[in-house]
């Protein structure tokens, strides 16, 4: 016969609380999201090897009807959001921190196919590693090496950032101004991105 005492029993449930902290909530993603797929992996097996189990009337979220109701909300959700989609669809580069508009000249964007030109040019076309130089227009280049823009409506206003700021800073008289400021749009991180959808809309 075992016997525990009490601070065995205080030893396991901390082991236990222990265990359960440790368990992210990526990882809990991870075992929900592969749920469906491991039930028909697990089907596949059964079937290759003549083994057949049954569930119990416990197990309601394993029954294959239940787990076919479950794919088939999932290709709904997918198709309303590929109709519906929350982000803008468009060609440019957009800030979501300053929702300024990129130029031709940014190519962050393209900073590893880039990479890997410079890289093939260096090997074909260097001998020494001594006489290796890299050009200025191979760099990539973000969005605050180039102008900024600002699309109101469909009007497209290229503002110079640092030189609005300095004449910002030239009709303040008191903290409080500065703070009023940067309720503007042209702020570092413009409220009404957040606040007013007629505002966010213009983008």
């Amino acid at each position: 016969m075992l016997t525990f005492r009490h601070g065995d029993r205080a030893d396991a449930n901390e082991k236990l609380e222990k265990r359960w902290r440790g368990f992210s909530g990526s990882v809990l993603n991870r075992w929900i999201c592969g749920l469906p797929i491991a039930h028909h992996v697990c089907e596949a097996i059964e079937k290759f090897c003549n083994i057949f189990t049954i569930s119990s009337n416990q197990h309601v979220e394993l029954r294959s009807g239940r787990i076919q109701i479950s794919e088939i909300h999932c290709q709904k959700f997918e198709a309303w959001f590929r109709q519906h989609s929350p982000f803008i669809n468009k060609v440019d580069l957009f800030s979501l921190a300053s929702r300024l508009a990129a130029d031709d000249d940014t190519s962050c964007c393209k900073a590893v196919s880039d990479g890997k030109q410079s890289l093939q040019r260096i090997r074909t076309g260097i001998t020494k590693f001594g006489s290796l130089k890299l050009k200025r227009a191979g760099m990539a280049k973000n969005m605050p090496s180039s102008t900024s823009k600002v699309i109101l409506e469909k009007d497209v206003i290229e503002v110079d950032t640092t030189r609005l700021f300095l004449r910002i800073l030239c009709t303040l008289h008191s903290p409080d101004d500065l703070q009023e400021c940067f309720t503007f749009e042209l702020s570092t991180v413009p409220m009404a991105l957040f606040e007013k959808d007629e505002e966010s809309n213009a983008l």
